[in-house]
């Protein structure tokens, strides 16, 4: 039996760009990454109280630590950022 992992990402949002940001999260990394060998789920999450943004990719073990497919593709379609403006100006 293979053992799944789960990764998580987070980031802090501009709170303007949330929408933006789960609409490219939808329209371009879950497909992408559902499309490789090992994908189980990807799971997102939104405080927009706090604009903090939560990515979980789920994927069956890989020997060896290599990384998946499934990981190389959500970490090149992520290259997009959204920040959350500098308080300090």
């Amino acid at each position: 039996m293979v053992p799944t992992y789960s990764r998580q990402t987070q980031i802090y949002a501009d709170p303007a760009k949330i929408d933006e940001a789960i609409a490219f999260v939808r329209s371009s990394v879950r497909a992408s990454v559902a499309a490789h060998a090992g994908y189980r789920s990807l799971i997102g999450g939104v405080n927009r109280m706090t604009v903090r943004v939560f990515v979980t990719l789920g994927e069956r073990g890989r020997p060896g630590g290599e990384r998946s497919g499934a990981q190389q593709s959500a970490a090149s379609s992520s290259r997009r950022r959204w920040r959350h403006p500098d308080p300090g100006g």
